[in-house]
């Protein structure tokens, strides 16, 4: 079981919001290995699984969204044998 680090970043709730998050990490040349948003009226959260956690931080703050819960997620392969 692999053990990965998820980040929380806090956004509005309006069209274009994910991809922007996208582009940010994309821009500071971080990948992305999956996501789960969440929406509450006007706001909303990305979680966030990348591959290299501190530049998705800088790259976050540097576009001053502020992100949390830098916690850790396990994860397992399922396929067929």
């Amino acid at each position: 079981m692999a053990k990965m680090k998820q980040l929380t970043v806090s956004v509005d709730n309006r069209p274009g919001t994910l991809a922007n998050v996208a582009k940010i990490l994309g821009e500071a040349k971080v990948n992305i290995l999956g996501f789960l948003t969440t929406t509450s009226g006007l706001e909303g959260l990305v979680h966030v699984v990348v591959d290299n956690v501190n530049k998705a931080k800088k790259a976050l703050e540097g576009a001053s969204l502020s992100w949390g819960g830098d916690g850790w997620i396990f994860t397992s392969r399922f396929g067929s044998r």
